[in-house]
Formats: C-alpha cells, sequence, structure tokens
C-alpha cells in the first residue's frame, strides 16, 4: 500500500501485504535452514487486506459517438 497509490485519478484500490513481516518471516527460515535446524512452529499467519479506493466500483458508461 504505497503511499503514491492515493495520488492518483483516481485513488487506486491495492492488496495491502504485511510486508516487515514477511521479510522476517523469510530471513528466520533462512537463518534455521542456514544452521541446519528444522522450522520448529507453524509458518506464520501473513494476511494481506483489500485497500478500496476510487479505482474499485461500476465504470461509468462513454458515449464514444458524442466525444467525436
Amino acid at each position: 500500500d504505497f503511499a503514491w497509490t492515493r495520488l492518483t485519478t483516481p485513488p487506486l484500490t491495492v492488496i495491502s501485504q504485511p510486508a516487515y513481516d514477511m521479510g522476517a518471516a523469510a530471513a528466520a527460515a533462512l537463518i534455521r535452514h542456514i544452521e541446519g535446524r528444522k522450522a520448529s512452529a507453524p509458518r506464520p499467519e501473513l494476511v494481506a487486506h483489500l485497500v478500496k479506493r476510487g479505482s474499485v466500483g461500476v465504470a461509468r458508461s462513454v458515449d464514444v459517438m458524442s466525444q467525436s
């Protein structure tokens, strides 16, 4: 969910992901792998969220013939 997605017209709908938590989980898994240890805990639940903004919804109809 980058800040610039709010600045476009219309503001963009995005999927917000827990990037920090994803990186921390990946780093921990890599360290365990390098040390030769097996995963002792279940995989973390990483939840993404839909952030609805102006780019979601019913499209406006456009009369192409009247614009020429």
